[in-house]
């Protein structure tokens, strides 16, 4: 994940928001009733991992962010934080029941191949029967959105671009639901899903591992 959320301003961002996504109400409520171990990647500073616990849930957060972490254990200090990197998953194999990777953060680990190699850490960490929920950026989005957050997307490589947002600049993966399912299968992933939202630039999937 880009450093670029490593920094005062994007914390004091992530710090305002503290309710779910709508899609985030509908899939959490569906498929991860308690009691599950549940590991909150990228998890900022605490957003997900706050509502997954207050579900009755176990859960651990992770960030590749320091300031990130720092701000999570501050506000919720009955939680266990970490430091980490989801392409090098610090936990012993099939240790959780759901891996939990929400607000695009998947699409701030670069090149690709580190991509496939962060989803191949999750499937390695996941139980058997596990689930892998995230969401991720649709390439049509490009197109659709209304360049909030000041963005200014513009090629870079494979199916990412280049972005200056209020965070500073990032490299943001944009990919097709197809290459999305199609790595996930790779991956060894099972009945991988898909779920519209609402019109945004970016979708959430679910994935299971058997």
């Amino acid at each position: 994940m880009s450093l670029a959320f490593d920094n005062a301003r994007a914390v004091e961002i992530y710090t305002e928001k503290t309710s779910l996504f709508p899609i985030e109400e509908t899939i959490f409520n569906q498929y991860l009733a308690p009691p599950k171990l549940i590991l909150d990647l990228g998890c900022g500073t605490g957003r997900t991992t706050r509502h997954l616990t207050d579900m009755g849930n176990t859960v651990f957060g992770m960030d590749i962010s320091p300031q990130m972490i720092k701000q999570a254990q501050h506000l919720h200090p009955d939680i266990v934080f970490k430091t980490a990197d989801a392409c090098d998953i610090p936990v012993p194999d099939e240790s959780f029941d759901a891996v939990v990777f929400s607000f695009n953060g998947l699409d701030y680990i670069y090149p690709e191949d580190n991509r496939i190699k962060a989803l191949k850490e999750i499937h390695r960490i996941l139980a058997p029967g596990g689930i892998f929920i995230f969401s991720t950026h649709d390439v049509n989005g490009i197109r659709q959105q209304k360049r909030n957050w000041r963005r200014k997307p513009r090629r870079y490589k494979g199916m990412y671009f280049k972005e200056n947002t209020v965070y500073g600049e990032l490299i943001t993966y944009y990919g097709s639901v197809s290459r999305n399912l199609n790595n996930l299968r790779a991956c060894g992933f099972q009945d991988p899903k898909y779920y519209d939202n609402n019109g945004k630039s970016w979708r959430y999937y679910t994935a299971w591992k058997h």
